[in-house]
This record gives structure tokens, sequence and C-alpha cells, in this order.
């Protein structure tokens, strides 16, 4: 998270923990000064694996939370954001040189997006589908894909980061995040909203680092299960090569939001005195599962 001292040292956030990341020590400069803002301990290889085993770890017991209080989570993440919300202004704008109206104005869509995807918390639905055998019923339901990692720009430092977390922790999946090093302290902030709100340790870890030093760790790493990005077009194609190397789903977007689902939906077949039998693929599988 965020310490305080003679300056603010950014922290990698790992299983709930503050987390010392054993890499060097880089400034962040304030856009408007010049001067010192933040100091950043950059993120080591062996800790993406860290905090890829803790998004493992603590993502069955969060996907097998109900639905409706995931989506509880979230909502009372909205309120803690709007409760900081000239704090959380004005770190966007000592970060990455937004006029605070602007900055407020991202704080405010980013409480409106996570109430929004919290109301999904109520709506997530199957299918019922027809089948050849008259005394069967086949039924699609949605199930989490597992460990998404999410790569978010400077640019929206709050609201693009709530769109794709929002979306995984709802469905049930955990989230390792790797904000841009220029904005990371607005990333843990975010996190820091969400764990206050009751989010459990470890659905949702953060990595302070260059995409060097993370972004390609988390892309190769075999229990990332969705990698969804927005950034420049080239890293995205970086990004999308590493994670077809990995035989994984990945989004990329230069610009907007990607899909807010990235469960994958297997069928079952159930005979129509209720009993249901093994799905075409099971949810625990190790195939590559759908973004959307």
């Amino acid at each position: 998270m965020v310490e305080q001292g003679t300056s603010v040292k950014l922290r990698s956030l790992i299983g709930g923990t503050p987390t010392s990341n054993h890499g060097r020590e880089v400034a962040l400069l304030d856009p408007a000064t010049g001067e010192e803002a933040f100091r950043a301990e950059l993120v080591a290889t062996r800790d993406v694996a860290r905090a890829v085993a803790s998004a493992r770890d603590a993502q069955p017991a969060w996907a097998h939370t109900p639905a409706i209080a995931r989506g509880v989570v979230l909502r009372e993440a909205a309120d803690v954001l709007e409760d900081r919300r000239d704090e959380l202004a004005h770190r966007i704008t000592s970060e990455m040189g937004k006029v605070l109206a602007e900055s407020r104005a991202e704080v405010d869509e980013a409480a409106f997006y996570l109430r929004f995807m919290s109301g999904e918390g109520a709506r997530l639905v199957g299918e019922t589908r027809p089948s050849v055998d008259p005394r069967r019923l086949s039924i699609a339901e949605r199930v989490p894909a597992g460990v998404v990692a999410a790569i978010t720009p400077w640019n929206f430092p709050l609201c693009i980061p709530t769109w794709k977390i929002a979306a995984a922790l709802v469905v049930g999946d955990s989230v390792v995040f790797k904000p841009a090093l220029q904005t990371a302290g607005t990333g843990l902030a975010l996190a820091e909203g969400l764990c206050t709100a009751g989010l459990p340790a470890g659905a949702l870890n953060v990595l302070v680092g260059t995409g060097e030093e993370a972004g390609q760790k988390l892309a190769r790493h075999p229990d990332v299960r969705v990698l969804t990005f927005t950034g420049s077009t080239a890293v995205g194609h970086r990004l999308a090569g590493w994670s077809a190397d990995a035989e994984r789903a990945s989004r990329s977007s230069s610009a907007a939001r990607t899909s807010p689902w990235s469960s994958a939906t297997p069928i079952w077949s159930r005979p129509r005195n209720g009993s249901r039998t093994a799905p075409s693929r099971p949810p625990d599988s190790g195939a590559p599962r759908p973004a959307g």
C-alpha cells in the first residue's frame, strides 16, 4: 500500500499485506512541480509469482461467496471512494497532472461503476438449452475463470482499473492488478478502498513495477487464466503474443473498456429427475477458457 515517512513510499499489495518487493526504488515526480511526490519499490520477479499464488489461493473461497454478497462489497467500496473523494482527486492530479475538476469527476465515475457492477451480483444467470434426449434438461451456467491479470494505463488511473477489477470480482474471479507505474498510488488507493469494504485478502493483489518487470511475467504465468489490458497497440501486441504462448484468453484495448465477463460456460446435462451429470468440460479443467 502507501507508507508515510519523509516521503510517500508505494509498496505492492500481496495477500492483503504491503510487501517489500526486494527490488530497486525509483522516484515518481509531480508533473506540475517536477518535485518528488512518491517513491516506489519496484516489484521483483519472485513477487509476481507470489501475487499470482495469493490470487489463486484466495479465488475458490471468493467464488463460493454468494454473488449478491460479492456485489455488496463493490457497493460499499463505492461509498469508501466517495468518502475519500477529495483525497483521491488530489492524488490523481499529483500523479498524472489532470486538473482537479476532472480528477473529482473520475472518482465519481469509478464510484458509479462500482455500484453498477454490484448489481450484477443479482443478475448472474445461466441458460437452459434443448436436449436430444427428452428425459434430460441441459443447463449452461457461468463459472469464474480463475485468476485475472489486469494491466492499465496512466491517463485514467482510477476509472479503467475499476472497469476491469469490478467486473472480474463480481463474477468470482480474483485479480492481480498492475497499474501504470506513474499512477501506482491511485491503483493502491482503489485496492485499499475495496479491502476496507470487506474484500478478502488475496482476492485483489497490486504490483508496483514496470512492464518489463511485472507485465511480461504476468502474461506468461501459467496460473493466469485471463489477461485484460488497456494501453498502446504495440504493447498490446506483445502481451497478446505472450498470452498465446501461454495458451490463455486475452483481451486488449487501446482506448475502450473490455468485456465485463471473464467467466466460462460449461454445459451440464441434468436428468429431469433432478440429478446432475458431469459437464462437457469441467469447471476446474486446465483447458483455456474464453474471456467472454
